[in-house]
């Protein structure tokens, strides 16, 4: 390179580190072909904000014979494993979504009425979370959870007359419940089937949501 006599000492020592540091190829942080991430901590159960992951995995190689690397993404998406109001399908008996402050819920649940959650992944889920919140006029009652069909099998049933009460607003409860399932590999419907004979045209409760756990 012709000489710079107009360049200082100071100014031809950046541009040789700058020229060295073309060199100095800076690996971006991957993950080898086999490997473990971990994800944000699990928020703890109740009703709350659902949320999903969005795994992006790229990979590229190395070229060969003077031919470019060649490279390929695909992008995987890990839901939440709650099922509320927005997941519902096939209501009966008068059941209807609603929204408030965010949330989204069944009401108007009477005696019979059903809603169903298709297509859910039950691989690895051993246990059923459900939340529901009452009020002054509820009459309570039982919840039926039913694999497939109201004529498939019957996984059990969550009696809501008997859960705990947590106070969340001046008269308004929230009441959690659950049931452990036995081991159900690929995607199936849930039914479930609100259930109190002796409510008669009453309100049961406001259904909140169902957690799939281990």
């Amino acid at each position: 390179m012709a000489a710079h006599p107009q360049l200082t000492k100071a100014q031809t020592t950046q541009m040789v580190e700058y020229i060295l540091s073309l060199a100095n190829e800076e690996k971006i942080k991957s993950l080898p072909l086999a490997g473990k991430a971990n994800f944000a901590v699990v928020p703890p159960p109740g009703p709350a904000a659902t949320s999903a992951y969005v795994l992006t995995v790229t990979y590229e190689d190395n070229g060969a014979n003077g031919m470019p690397s060649l490279s390929a993404t695909k992008q995987v998406f890990f839901n939440a494993p709650i099922l509320n109001a927005n997941n519902a399908a096939d209501l009966t008996g008068g059941l209807r979504k609603s929204n408030a402050a965010g949330f989204s819920f069944l009401d108007n649940v009477k005696h019979n009425s059903s809603a169903t959650f298709k297509g859910v992944d039950l691989s690895g889920v051993g246990k059923l979370n459900l939340v529901v919140v009452e009020q002054g006029s509820s009459k309570s009652g039982e919840v039926e959870i039913w694999l497939d069909s109201k004529t498939g099998t019957k996984l059990g049933s969550v009696n809501f007359e008997n859960a705990p009460k947590m106070e969340v607003q001046s008269g308004i409860f929230m009441r959690p419940g659950g049931i452990s399932i036995p081991a159900t590999s690929g995607k199936h419907d849930l039914v479930l089937v609100f259930k109190n004979e002796k409510a008669g045209e009453g309100d049961l409760f406001i259904f909140n949501q169902v957690s799939l756990a281990k």
